[in-house]
């Protein structure tokens, strides 16, 4: 579990169009991505893990699970450690990158924030920063740190990792009947800033709505006006957690409400297709990119663990035991 954990979220900053998806979150939050508070739960080289940031990771995975109500005390308390340790986790490599001098650009953030207006539109863009410039540029700041991590993790992960010819071929040959069936999907989405509207739009679908109709009303992806149609994808070309609910849906079928630390998704699948056989070109790019992105997850487990055995972690064991299940500071009495 602790693997899979690592695993997930080195894909979160590793993946280039996740990315680019992140403002549906990080525009929404309001405090600093590190630093800035004077409470915190642990230190990590002296450096504040800020007591704010540990609530909201802690609100958004609570929201994932569908609330405080499916928890019990000790359930709650095993997942106050795990937020704890993916945010000690961040700073560790937070750390790192900044001993090895790295930094993102002006260019390198403009060219990422262009890219992130072109694929949401100037319009849905916008929206997200009601609150005006102090919010976006708040917003900016924790973008141009989570870019910093892609790039950490580039440099001293990913660059290491290849994959030979001869590794596909063996591949190919232990796992050729798994991969003689090609199939993709006709898929539409709609994607949401709050928990609260997509449960709306989702109650709306069960009582007989048009997908379509709700997609080009309700959501903010810049394929709303299409009425969600993202087009066709094939396994492994989305998230992985898309992936395992996409696939397992027969067409004509609606997901149920999926949280990523890019917004809350609901899917559906219009079509799917399996064609036969296919040569040994087509299984090969595939094929490399699974094995490399296997690769990629053992090496970043073990960089991780060595990164976090050599930081001096001091966990303020008080203030994380006042974080009660209501989300606030438990009354001392």
């Amino acid at each position: 579990m602790a693997r899979e954990k690592k695993t997930m979220q080195r894909r979160h900053f590793h993946t280039n169009a996740a990315l680019i998806a992140a403002f549906v979150v990080l525009a929404t939050t309001g405090c600093q991505f590190f630093g800035g508070s004077q409470e915190y739960v642990a230190t990590v080289d002296g450096e504040k893990v800020p007591l704010e940031d540990f609530k909201e990771r802690l609100e958004q995975k609570i929201a994932l699970m569908e609330g405080r109500s499916s928890m019990n005390a000790e359930q709650f308390e095993v997942l106050k450690r795990d937020v704890l340790n993916e945010l000690i986790d961040e700073q560790v490599m937070l750390n790192r990158a900044r001993r090895l001098g790295l930094s993102i650009s002006e260019g390198e953030l403009k060219r990422r924030l262009e890219e992130i207006r072109k694929d949401y539109g100037e319009e849905h863009f916008e929206q997200y920063f009601k609150g005006g410039q102090k919010e976006y540029r708040t917003w900016e700041e924790k973008l141009r740190r989570r870019l910093l991590l892609e790039e950490l993790i580039r440099q001293e992960v990913n660059s290491r990792v290849s994959v030979s010819d001869e590794e596909v071929l063996d591949y190919l040959k232990q796992h050729g009947e798994e991969r003689l069936v090609a199939e993709r999907v006709h898929l539409s989405q709609m994607v949401f800033q709050d928990r609260e509207k997509a449960e709306m739009v989702m109650q709306r679908l069960k009582n007989g709505e048009d997908f379509a109709a709700m997609a080009r009303e309700f959501s903010l992806g810049p394929e709303a006006e299409r009425g969600g149609d993202l087009g066709y994808f094939a396994r492994g070309v989305l998230p992985e957690a898309f992936d395992r609910v996409i696939f397992s849906l027969p067409p004509g079928k609606v997901s149920g409400i999926i949280e990523t630390p890019y917004g809350y998704h609901i899917f559906k699948v219009l079509e799917r297709q399996r064609s036969g056989k296919r040569v040994l070109a087509e299984q090969r790019e595939p094929t490399e990119a699974k094995l490399k992105r296997d690769k990629e997850d053992r090496e970043y487990a073990g960089w991780l663990e060595r990164l976090r055995r050599e930081s001096i972690v001091k966990i303020n064991e008080p203030v994380l035991r006042s974080v009660g299940r209501e989300g606030g500071r438990v009354e001392k009495k």
